[in-house]
This record gives structure tokens, C-alpha cells and sequence, in this order.
């Protein structure tokens, strides 16, 4: 086993030595990047079958051994991306991948990604437990602020794009090092980028504020205010910008907790000092004693009746169905 540094990868790959490598690291735009690196180059060597398994369990394994072992009636090369994603790096993890290892087969290009692992945390066991192995390793270190800052003037570069200092560190402070979100807002830059319309410091302002321009706390302000036409525009906004279902009726749940608490009590002033901080979010319960949100015992039961058919809905995958949901208990709310 090889350790080497992500900018190394390229030599590595023009050897055409190594068949398994491994990626460690949290910075998922940086280990998709590195993937795809490692795709693309063995695509041009007839390696064009890619198979992607996600490794949950000791049973998912399995299918990857199928892989090596099936017969391959048309000899086509193929690709194996393993995400594996059980939280702690154990001995099974150790013994499944030894297994592997020791199979060889060269029509078969393995790619192991860690994206649950800081590289520190578990490469001493990679080096002692896989140094036998031909096979490269390549730990993903976290970016700071300084490399950030280096990684998107040498994207504006790419695009002839220049910012001001004011404006990146702008850009930097919204996007909070997540360099997914980054790289794709650079990139709707350069769609509207036009030497005869520079972009400006207050372009930028205004592109960043219009993708923010709802939040969560928004929309349960709206809801316990019972300002239902606000409520409805905010979900049509979620819906067009894809927002996680679960976040939506996670807070709904937890409004309705803290409503049964209080309904229990009878009272804001003793729930908000018996409880515990950790337990919910301040902000939630400030709002629903700002709002005086009235409601009884049926109310609570619609609602609860509504997140019951949500979460059905959720296993089977109606999206649209859940959304009507949703509108539905905004009314009702």
C-alpha cells in the first residue's frame, strides 16, 4: 500500500500498477472529484462497466464478492466504487476487504471510499493492516479558510471572473466551507457572467440573499402565526428548491411536543424554566408563546393524523402526495 497526496494521483494512475484504491475523507465535494478522476482515466483503458454498492451492513459484502466471482460472459472490464458506510471502522470491515484484496482480478478496478472517517483517525490501521497489498491510499485532508480562498480564485480564474477581496470573503462566510454549495454557486456565475455586464459586489448580495430567502424559523413563524398564505408561499418555495422533507416534519413534531407540554402545564412561564436546553430549540417555544397559538385537543390530533400519513407516504416514495399533505395541515394548523 501507497500513501500518496491528492495531487500525486495522476502519476500514480499513469503507472498503471494499482487496481484498489482507497479514499479517506469528509470533504465529499474533494472525494467525488478524486472518483471521478480515477473513473474517467480507467473508462480510457475499456473499464466502462461501473457498478456503485453502498456498504451498510456485513450482508452488503456480499454483493460485492458476487462481483468478483461471477462469470463474465462478455469479458467486460468494470469498476467498483464501495461507499462504505458503517460508522465504525471494525474488524469485518478489515476481514471483507483482505478478502478482496487477495482475489486480484485486474478486469476489476476497486475504488473504497471512506467518507464517514477523518483520514488521522484511521490510517495507521490501513497502513498496518493493508501495507501487503498493491493498492493506493489517499487520505483527503480538510480544507481551512486560506486553502478555500486559494481553491475559488483559482476557479474564477478558470472562468475570468474577478471579485473583489470584500466580495470573497463574502463568499467565503456564506457557504461556510461547504464546497459543494460553492463550486455550484461559482458555476451559476459563470452563466450570467458577460463582459458587458460585470458582476458586481451587490450582484452577488443579491444572489446570495435570494437563495436564502426562506429559512426553517420562517416557516413555523408563519404557521403559528396563522398566516396561511405567507405558510403556503414559504412551502412552495421549499418544494421548488428541493428541502428535505424530513426537516419539515421533524419541526412539526417537535411543535407538537412542546404544545402538548405546555397543554399539560397550562402555563409558558413554568415550561420554558423547567426545561432543559438541550432538550429543544429555545427559538420554537419563544415563537409559540410570542404567537399565543391557540389550539385543543383535536387540533393536536389532526395533526398528528396528517405527519402519520406523511411518514407512509415517505416508505413509498409519493412525494406529491406528501407535499398535499402538507398544505393540507397548514389549513388546519
Amino acid at each position: 500500500m501507497i500513501n500518496i497526496k491528492q495531487n500525486e494521483l495522476k502519476k500514480i494512475l499513469l503507472q498503471n500498477q494499482y487496481f484498489s484504491y482507497f479514499i479517506i475523507g469528509k470533504e465529499f465535494f474533494i472525494t467525488e472529484k478524486i472518483e471521478r478522476n480515477i473513473t474517467s482515466f480507467f473508462n480510457k483503458k475499456e473499464y466502462l462497466n461501473i457498478i456503485k454498492i453502498k456498504i451498510f451492513l456485513n450482508n452488503d459484502w456480499e454483493k460485492v464478492l458476487f462481483e468478483y466471482y461471477q462469470k463474465n460472459l462478455f469479458f467486460l472490464k468494470k469498476i467498483l466504487v464501495l461507499d462504505i458506510q458503517e460508522k465504525i471502522f471494525n474488524k469485518n470491515i478489515i476481514f471483507n476487504i483482505k478478502k478482496i484484496l487477495k482475489i486480484n482480478n485486474q478486469a476489476i478496478i476497486s475504488i473504497f471510499k471512506f467518507t464517514k472517517y477523518n483520514p488521522e483517525n484511521i490510517l495507521e490501521f490501513f497502513i498496518k493492516n493493508f501495507n501487503k497489498y498493491n493498492s493506493i491510499v489517499i487520505p483527503i485532508e480538510k480544507m481551512n479558510q486560506t486553502k478555500i480562498k486559494e481553491w475559488i480564485i483559482k476557479k474564477l480564474k478558470k472562468i475570468n471572473l474577478y471579485i473583489t477581496e470584500k466580495t470573497l470573503y463574502l463568499l467565503l462566510e456564506y457557504h461556510k466551507n461547504n464546497l459543494l454549495i460553492l463550486s455550484k454557486f461559482l458555476n451559476n456565475l459563470n452563466l450570467i457572467n458577460h463582459p458587458n455586464y460585470p458582476i458586481t459586489h451587490k450582484k452577488i448580495t443579491s444572489m446570495i440573499e435570494d437563495v436564502s430567502k426562506f429559512n426553517m424559523i420562517d416557516w413555523i413563524k408563519s404557521l403559528l402565526y396563522k398566516n396561511k398564505i405567507e405558510t403556503l408561499k414559504i412551502l412552495n418555495y421549499f418544494k421548488k428548491k428541493k428541502i428535505n422533507i424530513l426537516n419539515l416534519t421533524k419541526h412539526i413534531k417537535q411543535i407538537i411536543f412542546i404544545l402538548l407540554k405546555i397543554y399539560k402545564k397550562n402555563t409558558y412561564k413554568n415550561y420554558l424554566k423547567n426545561t432543559p436546553e438541550y432538550y429543544i430549540e429555545k427559538k420554537i417555544v419563544n415563537l409559540i408563546k410570542q404567537s399565543n397559538y391557540t389550539f385543543n385537543k383535536k387540533k393536536i390530533y389532526d395533526i398528528i393524523n396528517i405527519l402519520t400519513k406523511i411518514e407512509i407516504n415517505l416508505k413509498t416514495y409519493n412525494n406529491e402526495f406528501i407535499w398535499i399533505n402538507l398544505q393540507t395541515l397548514i389549513m388546519i394548523f
